[in-house]
């Protein structure tokens, strides 16, 4: 046992001797060892920024315009509008609108097949404001009735149909010397008779003659250094593109419209056409002649009528053309009732028979309405004619038939019984005004300083008074009528 333990306690010694033999090695290679590295620290990057809603929002509109996609292009703008402030709000509005009103009408038609209601909203807002009758209260109550939480109600629409501040001073660019001096100085005398009726003693009404170019730009000088609030004229076309040139004061053009300038108060714009036509639908005719006279006028409403109801594949049309020749009045009115051919035939069978014949010419039967599209002095002739005739067939007149002068006498009218035609309803109360002119002249007054809200009309001198989309003048004329004695009523609006 004893043995055991000294061999273990030898062995011992011996590990321990190694041990110590091995021990600088260590520590020598200890020393020349690198510490191990501590592990990095775990950073992440920093989170990238989300862009703005309303920033995403304004791309994603831009986007859609460049593509065309007007449907997202609305629907991104409403999502828009609901992240922005009132005043940001109006501008959306505004930008929709103006967009939508440049598209075409087949872009149009295509978005009202969109299944949003919004939409939707739009392009029948785009409709409404396009009409071109005046009166549209009732299908604005449409619009809200279909659309109650479209977005335009909050500022769009409100502001388009808010009318303008009346003017305090109307200047006024007439030709008031030379040829065009009696029509300029009606149309004034009718503006100075409305002024006193209206009895604003604030309003301001200036006269610039514009006769000769001199003029012109005199009375433009005038306005530039006292400026009007509104401006009515020039008469004349060459005037009008002179001024419009010069981005002068939006005016009320007594003429056509130049370069999309002002606003178009023409004297003779109205709805005549469309009145006859309805009328010549309401007797069921389809095969119409019409007796003209060869003047300016009376061609522009023969050429307009004709064009209209020639659209309608059934519907046939004769025109009868007369020039200024008294002589030539029978002769062409017989023609277009072949009152000329029924003569002839007279003829004939009397020479064969070889005796004379009792004789009352037979005039066609083919036409079921006939049209008279000329002045009352010459309608007053033909009237007669129609009943030696024995002609059943039922006659219209234009608004041709209206006298110039308002204080007409019977002995002047009295062969225009029963003839219905197109006419102003100053013509049943034409007092204080002599003419259509002044009466006209009063009109133009009272729209510049009663300006209309879109999709508005009056009930005036000379008609129903209202604008279209492109600012020009609509007229809604009423049926007149002479009676037996001269005098004029208003009669129903279909036979």
């Amino acid at each position: 046992m004893q043995g055991f333990l000294d061999d273990v306690q030898n062995n011992r010694v011996d590990i321990v001797m190694r041990f110590l033999w091995l021990l600088p090695l260590l520590l020598t290679l200890s020393q020349c060892a690198q510490p191990p590295r501590k592990p990095a620290p775990q950073t992440s990057p920093p989170p990238l920024e989300a862009a703005p809603p309303q920033q995403s929002l304004q791309t994603a509109i831009q986007q859609a315009r460049q593509r065309g996609d007007w449907e997202r292009f609305i629907l991104q703008s409403e999502a828009l509008w609901q992240l922005s402030s009132d005043a940001d709000r109006a501008a959306i509005e505004v930008a929709i609108w103006s967009q939508l009103r440049k598209l075409p009408p087949e872009s149009r038609a295509h978005l009202s097949e969109s299944p949003y209601l919004q939409v939707r909203a739009w392009v029948d807002l785009v409709d409404f404001m396009n009409a071109k009758t005046c009166c549209l209260q009732q299908r604005a109550q449409d619009l809200k009735w279909l659309y109650p939480r479209a977005i335009y109600w909050h500022h769009l629409l409100p502001a388009l149909t808010r009318a303008p501040t009346a003017p305090r001073h109307v200047a006024v660019l007439l030709p008031l010397q030379g040829r065009y001096a009696p029509v300029a100085q009606s149309i004034r005398a009718g503006m100075i008779k409305q002024l006193y009726s209206q009895r604003i003693p604030q309003l301001q009404l200036t006269f610039h003659d514009t006769s000769s170019r001199e003029r012109l730009q005199k009375g433009y000088a005038a306005l530039l250094s006292t400026p009007a609030d509104a401006v009515i004229g020039p008469l004349l076309p060459e005037n009008i593109a002179w001024i419009s040139q010069r981005g002068m004061l939006p005016a009320w053009l007594l003429n056509d419209r130049i370069n999309g300038y002002g606003y178009s108060l023409h004297y003779t714009r109205s709805n005549e056409i469309d009145m006859l036509v309805a009328w010549l639908h309401a007797l069921g005719a389809r095969r119409i002649g019409i007796f003209s006279e060869q003047t300016p006028s009376a061609q522009r409403i023969t050429q307009e009528l004709m064009d209209t109801w020639m659209q309608t594949p059934s519907h046939t049309a004769i025109a009868a053309n007369y020039d200024l020749n008294p002589r030539k009045i029978r002769y062409t009115f017989d023609h277009l009732l072949h009152i000329d051919l029924s003569k002839a035939r007279k003829n004939n069978l009397q020479y064969t028979l070889n005796h004379p014949l009792a004789f009352q010419p037979r005039p066609r039967q083919d036409l079921q309405a006939l049209v008279i599209a000329t002045r009352p002095k010459i309608a007053a002739v033909i009237n007669p004619l129609r009943a030696f005739y024995g002609l059943k067939t039922p006659v219209l007149g234009t608004s041709l038939l209206m006298h110039e002068s308002l204080h007409t006498s019977a002995i002047a009218t009295r062969d225009l019984k029963h003839i219905p035609f197109p006419g102003m309803p100053v013509l049943l109360n034409p007092d204080p005004y002599a003419n259509r002119l002044e009466a006209y002249g009063a009109d133009a007054l009272w729209l510049s300083t009663h300006p209309l809200p879109k999709g508005t009309c009056a009930q005036r001198l000379t008609g129903r008074l209202g604008f279209d989309e492109h600012g020009d003048l609509t007229r809604r004329l009423i049926w007149l009528q002479y009676s037996s004695d001269g005098s004029i009523t208003r009669t129903g609006d279909t036979p």
